[in-house]
């Protein structure tokens, strides 16, 4: 019988083109490290990161293609079944999901879990988005961001919640909603509705937010096959019986503020 093991997995990641690649790595890695430190005792937990990669970033193929992580000499890195698996000499395995973040139409931030599927920003609305999300084999899910789940765009996530079935979609909480903000009523509908809500850092594409990797995580025990890592993840996530927890923490609001104040005023 197989094992249930501990799995870390930053579920909103980026790897822009202003960061250094080595940087974020290193990041990740640690804070990864950190946060499994207490949480198991038995055996080794599975890390991973899922990209959630914009419509003018294409880091997954770029690193697929090379077999070289940006700025590190000594990397192995190896395509499992449409994942990549990244060995450090003296560290653990590290598996880099393939996904995408896509603008609907609405205006809402859509995330394709386990598909690099490339589809153009504000051409097709929330239930098109999704069907072309499923026909390459991913999980649909949306994204929670400051301001975005308000007013028309509100009423529109609410009927998400309300006509999906639990595994259909999901929903994604990251470091962008401070600490002190409050459980939105639309993610608590959907946990009562069996939805489960991932967590990730999403950090900013601004110079020197390669720290935030890995900072906000979902961790889930059940079993995890090495060599099917996305049909591994995906099934944690369809299956009702896996609950998902988080791990890290999300932004305070002074270094809330100092984020959004220095992406807006690049913007």
């Amino acid at each position: 019988m197989a094992m249930s093991q501990l799995i870390i997995f930053d579920a909103h990641v980026h790897f822009y083109p202003e960061y250094n690649a080595a940087v974020a790595l290193d990041y990740a890695q640690r804070n990864l490290r950190t946060l499994a430190v207490g949480l198991t005792k038995k055996g080794s937990p599975v890390y991973a990161l899922c990209l959630t990669e914009r419509a003018d970033c294409h880091f997954f193929k770029s690193l697929k293609e090379s077999k070289r992580f940006p700025g590190i000499g000594t990397c192995d890195v190896a395509d499992v079944n449409g994942a990549l698996k990244l060995t450090l000499p003296e560290q653990e395995a590290l598996f880099i999901i393939p996904g995408r973040q896509i603008i609907s139409t609405e205006k809402l931030e859509i995330l394709s879990f386990g598909a690099d599927v490339e589809i153009p920003d504000r051409s097709f609305p929330v239930e098109i988005v999704f069907e072309l999300i499923r026909k390459a084999g991913g999980i649909p899910v949306v994204n929670w961001a400051p301001g975005k789940w308000w007013f028309k765009r509100g009423k529109i996530v609410n009927q998400i919640i309300l006509s999906a079935s639990a595994g259909e979609c999901l929903l994604c909480d990251t470091t962008l909603r401070p600490l002190g903000y409050c459980l939105p009523h639309l993610m608590k509908k959907a946990e009562l509705k069996g939805i489960k809500i991932l967590k990730g850092s999403d950090p900013l594409p601004l110079p020197g937010e390669e720290v935030m990797l890995g900072r906000y995580v979902t961790l889930a025990e059940a079993e995890f096959d090495s060599m099917d890592p996305i049909g591994s993840l995906k099934q944690i996530l369809i299956d009702s019986e896996i609950r998902l927890g988080q791990g890290g923490s999300r932004s305070n609001l002074l270094e809330w503020g100092r984020r959004m104040l220095k992406f807006y005023s690049t913007k």
